[in-house]
């Protein structure tokens, strides 16, 4: 199993807005650790953020499972 080499949390909106104009915030911040991220190009990354982000909040119950984990 291969770890993650780079992990971004952001449990409230306060870093990045998940709805509005993500993309180009997703953008910025993956550009700036785009030397850590090769082989992956950015749209590639910004690109696979987008889509499960479209799958995740499509479902109540699925969006609902993974919010009630952040709350300590």
């Amino acid at each position: 199993m291969t770890l993650p080499r780079a992990i971004l949390f952001d449990l409230d909106d306060t870093i990045l807005v998940a709805f509005g104009p993500a993309q180009s915030q997703w953008q910025r911040v993956i550009a700036a650790f785009a030397d850590r991220l090769a082989p992956h190009r950015l749209d590639e990354i910004v690109t696979a953020m987008h889509a499960y982000s479209r799958y995740l909040w499509s479902d109540a119950a699925r969006h609902k499972h993974w919010r009630a984990l952040g709350q300590f």
